[in-house]
C-alpha cells in the first residue's frame, strides 16, 4: 500500500497531465464542426409504379341483386308527384306538369264545399242544430256551377302525363290533389340521408280530401328503414285531396314514396 501511494505521489503531475489531456481532446472532438459536405441521395418517387391486386371488386359484387333493382330503379326517379289513376298521354318531359288536370274554378267550387260539409258534419245519431239546419236547406237548393274559363292560360296544368318513375304516386279513385296542387301530396324522399328504398302506405282519405289514417304496408314496399316508415306516414297524414261530393265517408287508397340516397 505504501508503495502505491508513493508511486502516486511521485507521478501525479505526469497521470493529471495525461488526464487533462484526454479530456481535452474528448471536448474537442464533441464540440467540432467539419466543413465537408455529405451528399445524400434523394428518393424519387417518379418512377414508382403501384401495382393492382389481382382481384377487382366491383359494385355489382358488393351489393345484393335486390339493392342493385332498387339502385337502378331510383337513379332516375323525377322529384314529382303522379296520380297512378292518370289516362293522359304520358311524355318524358311534359309542360307545366301536375299530377291530374282540372278547372281551377271547379277547384274552387270544390274547396267551398269541403268547408261547408265540414261545418255541418253531423255524426250519426246526433240531433241537428239550428246552424246545421240552415247549412242542410242551403245544400237541398240547386248548387250553381262555376262558369269555365276557356283560355288555355287559366288551365291548371299541361294535358300530357309524364312518363317516368316518380319520388310520390297516389292511387285514389276520382280524387286530385287539393286545388289540383301537387304541393299538397308532399315527398319525404329526402329527410332520411343516404338510404334507398320505397315506403307504401295505405290511407283512408274522408269526404273533404283529409287523410283519416295513414298506415305502412310492408309487402308492398321495399329496403324501408324505421325513419322512411316514420316520414312516410307523417307526410302522407298531412296530404290533403279535393272534395268529392260522391265520395263515400271514407276512401280507402295509397301512397308510395321513394326515397334516394344523397
Amino acid at each position: 500500500m505504501y508503495k502505491f501511494t508513493a508511486f502516486i505521489e511521485k507521478h501525479k503531475y505526469g497521470i493529471l497531465a495525461t488526464l487533462g489531456v484526454h479530456v481535452a481532446l474528448f471536448f474537442y472532438f464533441q464540440i467540432a464542426t467539419y466543413e465537408e459536405k455529405v451528399d445524400y441521395e434523394k428518393w424519387n418517387f417518379e418512377g414508382r409504379y403501384d401495382e393492382k391486386d389481382d382481384i377487382e371488386i366491383t359494385p355489382d359484387q358488393i351489393e345484393t341483386p335486390a339493392e342493385q333493382e332498387l339502385y337502378e330503379m331510383t337513379k332516375d326517379v323525377k322529384n314529382m308527384v303522379q296520380n297512378v289513376d292518370d289516362t293522359r298521354e304520358k311524355v318524358e318531359q311534359p309542360e307545366n306538369y301536375t299530377s291530374s288536370v282540372t278547372d281551377p274554378s271547379q277547384n274552387a267550387y270544390d274547396v267551398e264545399e269541403a268547408m261547408k260539409q265540414e261545418i255541418a258534419g253531423q255524426k250519426e245519431g246526433s240531433k241537428p242544430t239550428e246552424s246545421n239546419m240552415d247549412v242542410t236547406e242551403n245544400e237541398s237548393k240547386p248548387k250553381p256551377q262555376p262558369q269555365t274559363k276557356t283560355k288555355t292560360q287559366n288551365q291548371a296544368s299541361s294535358s300530357t302525363g309524364i312518363k317516368a318513375e316518380t319520388m310520390v304516386s297516389f292511387q285514389l279513385s276520382k280524387r286530385t290533389p287539393l286545388n289540383n296542387n301537387d304541393w299538397y301530396v308532399r315527398n319525404p324522399g329526402y329527410t332520411c340521408g343516404n338510404v334507398d328504398g320505397v315506403v307504401v302506405v295505405d290511407i283512408k282519405v274522408g269526404q273533404n280530401g283529409k287523410v283519416i289514417s295513414a298506415k305502412y304496408d310492408p309487402k308492398r314496399s321495399s329496403n324501408a328503414s324505421p325513419c322512411m316508415i316514420a316520414k312516410a306516414e307523417e307526410y302522407a297524414l298531412i296530404s290533403r285531396f279535393n272534395y268529392a261530393e260522391s265520395a263515400p265517408r271514407s276512401q280507402n287508397g295509397y301512397i308510395k314514396y321513394t326515397f334516394i340516397y344523397q
